[in-house]
C-alpha cells in the first residue's frame, strides 16, 4: 500500500489540451526543490522507514518540469500536466492525502470516493475543508474531534517541520527582531511592527535592528509601511523573498520573531522559528495551534497600539534577553510525536482498506 500526496497545482494544462509527458525524464520543477525542506517530506520518509506504507508518491499538477524525481527513502514525485493523469498510479488500496484541493480537482476526488480510496485533506488556510470528498480533514487549530457536513471526521493535527533543516544554529545574533517570515501584506501585520519601531525609538531613545523577509504584496497599510521605514530611516533590512534554508539563518540570527498578523493558518514560520530555538511573539492565537503557548519561547501579546507593542518587544529583548531554550518544542510538535500519531492513523485505515465513514467514527478511538 502506498500513500499518494496530491500536493499542489501550478500552471497546469487546460482541460481541452493534450500535453505529452513521460516519467522517464527527471523533473526540474522548482516546487520539488523547495519540498526537500518541508516537514511533510520528513514525515513521509519516516512512515516508509516505520513500514507504515510501502512507498509515498508526491504528485504535482504542472506543465513546468514534467517528469519524475526520486526524493529518497521510499518517496517519489511525479509532475503531470493534468490531474486526471494521476489515476493510473493510484490503486484501490492506496490512501490519498490532499494538500490543497483545487477547483479543477473535484472529478478526480469524486472518482477516488467512487473507487473506495480513503481520502484525507490537510485544511491549512483553505476553505475547502467543507467539500464532501474528505473522509478525514486534518486541522491543526481545532484541538478536538469534530464532524464535517458530509459526515467525515475532523481530527486535530500537528504540522510537521523538517528536523534536519530547522534546528538551533550557533551563529551570532545580527538582528533584534525578525518581522514575520511570509508574504508581506496587510493581513500578515508586518506594518504593525514597523509602527511599533517608531514608538520604540521615541520611548527608549534607540532603534531595534530588524530584518523583514518576504515578497511584498499590495495593501494600504503595507504601502504606507515602506514609506514609514524610509521616512524615519528605521533599521529594517528588506531581504526580499528567500528560500527556507536561508530563513533558518535569519531565524537563528534574530533574538525574537514578531508575528502580529491575522492571516495564514498556523504559519510555518512560527513552528520553524521555534524549532530553531528563537522565541516568537504572537498576537492572534486563533491562527495557531491551541497549545502553542505551552512551548517555552512562545509568547502572546494583546497589544493594540504601537506603544504597547514597543513595550512588549522591549521586555522580551532587553529584560528577558529573549533567549529561552525551546525545550518543550519536540515534546509537543516534534517529528517523532507526529510520526507516531499519523502512523497509527494510517495503520487504522489500512486495516479497513475501503472507505467507510460509519466504521471510521466507531474506530477512531483506537489510535
Amino acid at each position: 500500500m502506498k500513500l499518494v500526496y496530491l500536493f499542489l497545482s501550478d500552471g497546469c494544462a487546460s482541460p481541452d489540451v493534450t500535453v505529452p509527458f513521460t516519467l522517464s525524464v527527471t523533473s526540474t520543477n522548482k516546487f520539488l526543490e523547495e519540498f526537500r525542506t518541508d516537514g511533510w517530506l520528513a514525515l513521509f520518509q519516516r512512515l516508509v522507514l516505520r513500514k507504515t506504507v510501502d512507498e509515498v508518491l508526491v504528485v504535482l499538477e504542472s506543465c513546468r518540469g514534467v517528469g519524475s524525481k526520486d526524493l529518497g527513502s521510499g518517496v517519489k514525485a511525479i509532475v503531470i500536466p493534468q490531474i486526471h493523469l494521476v489515476m493510473p498510479y493510484i490503486n484501490q488500496e492506496d490512501i490519498v492525502l490532499v494538500r490543497h484541493g483545487f477547483k479543477t480537482w473535484p472529478p478526480i476526488l469524486q472518482a477516488l470516493n467512487d473507487n473506495g480510496n480513503w481520502v484525507l485533506f490537510y485544511r491549512a488556510a483553505s476553505n475547502r475543508g467543507g467539500w464532501p470528498y474528505w473522509d478525514i480533514v486534518l486541522d491543526d487549530l481545532i484541538g478536538k474531534i469534530a464532524m464535517t457536513a458530509a459526515d467525515g471526521l475532523i481530527l486535530p493535527f500537528k504540522k510537521p517541520t523538517h528536523p534536519d533543516f530547522f534546528l538551533p544554529r550557533n551563529i551570532p545574533k545580527k538582528y533584534d527582531v525578525c518581522i514575520g517570515a511570509s508574504h508581506i501584506h496587510d493581513r500578515k501585520g508586518q506594518w504593525k511592527v514597523v509602527d511599533a519601531l517608531v514608538s520604540y525609538r521615541e520611548k527608549y531613545g534607540k532603534d531595534l535592528k530588524c530584518v523583514l523577509p518576504g515578497r511584498s504584496l499590495r495593501g494600504e497599510n503595507t504601502n504606507r509601511m515602506f514609506q514609514v521605514i524610509e521616512e524615519y530611516d528605521l533599521s529594517v533590512e528588506l531581504s526580499g523573498m528567500v528560500n527556507r534554508l536561508d530563513l533558518t539563518e535569519l531565524y537563528s540570527a534574530s533574538k525574537l520573531l514578531v508575528h502580529m498578523g491575522a492571516g495564514g493558518q498556523n504559519d510555518r514560520s512560527i513552528l520553524e522559528c521555534l524549532s530553531c530555538g528563537t522565541p516568537v511573539l504572537l498576537r492572534n492565537l486563533e491562527y495557531h495551534p491551541p497549545d502553542i503557548l505551552g512551548v517555552a519561547g512562545a509568547y502572546h501579546t494583546d497589544a493594540d497600539t504601537p506603544d504597547q507593542l514597543a513595550v512588549a518587544m522591549n521586555y522580551l529583548i532587553r529584560e528577558r534577553n529573549s533567549r529561552d531554550v525551546c525545550g518543550e518544542f519536540d515534546n509537543k510538535f516534534g517529528l517523532d510525536k507526529i510520526v507516531n500519531w499519523f502512523g497509527s492513523l494510517i495503520d487504522l485505515l489500512n486495516s479497513h482498506p475501503r472507505s467507510d465513514r460509519d466504521w471510521l467514527k466507531e474506530s477512531i478511538h483506537l489510535i
